[in-house]
Order: C-alpha cells, then sequence, then structure tokens
C-alpha cells in the first residue's frame, strides 16, 4: 500500500512553487508588460491596415477623376474630328459634283473656242464673228478656272480627310482607354468603400486596447 501511495504520488502535478507565484502576484509588472506591447502592436497593425485603405481609396478616386477627365477631353477630340470630317467631306462632295458637270464640257468649249478663233482671224473685218470667238473663249476660260478650282478643293479635302483620320482613331483610342481606366477605378472605389469603415472601427477597438494595457501597466510600475 506505501508503494501504490508513492507511485500515486509520482503522476500528481508538482504545484507552482510557493515563491514563484508569490512573485507573480506581488510583481505583475512583467506580465503586464508583454500584455501592453501586444496590444501595442496589434493597434499599430490594425491602423496601418486601415490607413492603407483609406490611401488605396484615395488613390482610386483621384485616379477616377483623372480618367474622367481625360474621357472628356477624349471625347471633345472626337467630336472636334468628326465635325470637321464631316465638313471636309460634304465639301470635297460638292466639288466633286461639279467638277463632274463642267469636266464633260470643257473639251467641246476649247474645241469650240478655237474654231471661233480661227474664224475670226479668217474674217478680220467681221466684228460680229470676232465678238463670239470672244464670247466663246470667255466662257471656255471661265468653265477652264472653274473645273481646275473645284479639282484644287478636290485634292486639298482628301489630303486634309486622310491627316484627320490618325487624329480620330487616336481619339477614339483615348476615349476608350479613359473609359477603361474609369471603370477600373470605379470597382476599386466600390470593393474598398465597404471594407474602411469596419477596418477604422478595429483599430480604434485596437487603440483602446491598447491604451488601456498601457495605462495599467503604468499603474503596476
Amino acid at each position: 500500500r506505501a508503494a501504490d501511495c508513492n507511485q500515486a504520488a509520482d503522476v500528481t502535478p508538482t504545484p507552482q512553487p510557493r515563491a514563484a507565484r508569490l512573485e507573480e502576484a506581488t510583481n505583475p509588472v512583467p506580465t503586464r508588460q508583454a500584455e501592453a506591447q501586444k496590444l501595442a502592436e496589434a493597434y499599430a497593425a490594425a491602423q496601418a491596415a486601415a490607413d492603407k485603405i483609406q490611401s488605396d481609396l484615395e488613390a482610386a478616386k483621384k485616379a477616377l477623376a483623372d480618367a474622367q477627365k481625360l474621357g472628356e477631353e477624349a471625347a471633345a477630340l472626337v467630336k472636334q474630328s468628326q465635325d470637321e470630317i464631316a465638313k471636309l467631306t460634304a465639301e470635297k462632295e460638292a466639288a466633286a459634283k461639279l467638277v463632274a458637270a463642267v469636266e464633260p464640257l470643257v473639251a467641246p468649249l476649247k474645241e469650240a473656242a478655237e474654231k471661233s478663233q480661227q474664224a475670226s482671224e479668217k474674217a478680220a473685218d467681221d466684228k460680229e464673228l470676232a465678238e463670239a470667238a470672244s464670247q466663246m473663249k470667255a466662257q471656255f476660260d471661265m468653265k477652264s478656272a472653274t473645273l481646275a478650282e473645284q479639282q484644287k478643293i478636290v485634292a486639298d479635302r482628301s489630303a486634309a480627310l486622310e491627316k484627320l483620320a490618325p487624329q480620330l482613331a487616336a481619339a477614339e483610342k483615348q476615349a476608350a482607354d479613359a473609359k477603361t481606366a474609369a471603370d477600373e477605378s470605379q470597382k476599386q472605389i466600390e470593393a474598398l468603400t465597404p471594407t474602411l469603415e469596419p477596418a477604422q472601427a478595429q483599430a480604434a477597438s485596437a487603440k483602446s486596447a491598447s491604451e488601456a494595457a498601457a495605462q495599467a501597466l503604468a499603474d503596476a510600475e
């Protein structure tokens, strides 16, 4: 029976030495220091997380505003280019119609003017024939000038349209890129906004706990 009692004594947990328990009760500073440090670190982490969300949210809002401004500028460029293209196209088409109407008349007028001039030269004293030749040449000169002017307009407007085409394409791409950037920033804002208030609340709670632990440590010291 004595052996059984000895065996039971071997498996019973050894009580904490009385001196150690007395030290913990009478000197809580180390324990409270550790707790205060732990809570201070938790507060720092929570505050850093809240600050990052706030910073990211502000950055996303700025990016959205910048993208919207860029999109407005690009839209204005697109409209300006489209309006200019429409104007040049209308002018080119009007000139092309005149060219189509006048061009067939120039060759016959030239031939008629030359024949009238030849006839007038043969009858130098015939004033009516000379007047007719002069009028025929004037008509030819007028139609020729009109044709050349309208052909130049067609060429000039065609060249201008060729230059505007890549400008319009660039403005349209800028507008599309700005919309994509704005949409992405809006998504970030929508994702971050609901997380900010809970993160700030968590940081505030951690701050209170840290301050309470720091005060308890100060009281213990």
